[in-house]
């Protein structure tokens, strides 16, 4: 579907909302090689945790104890190894 689209339009992005947890491993991976930008829940609850608040699945968000950093570098080394070549992480 993405390499039809981008022959009539080269410029444009299909974003894809991506849930992780369980039987959800590792779908990013999948999003990403068919051509969607994975729009991953995951990386706003490490940047949530790192402020002292926790975000459900639900959009409930409650307070929590805060995280150092290293929830973000966690995130980012869980991610980025299984990603294909070439992909950027942003």
């Amino acid at each position: 579907m993405c390499r039809a689209i981008w022959e009539k339009i080269p410029d444009f992005m299909v974003i894809g909302e991506c849930w992780g947890g369980f039987m959800f491993e590792n779908r990013q991976i999948i999003l990403s090689r068919s051509g969607i930008i994975p729009r991953m829940f995951k990386l706003p609850q490490a940047i949530s945790s790192l402020f002292g608040k926790k975000v459900h699945k639900d959009g409930r968000v409650v307070s929590c104890e805060k995280e150092n950093v290293m929830a973000l570098k966690n995130w980012y080394e869980s991610n980025r190894l299984f990603l294909p070549e070439g992909s950027i992480l942003i």
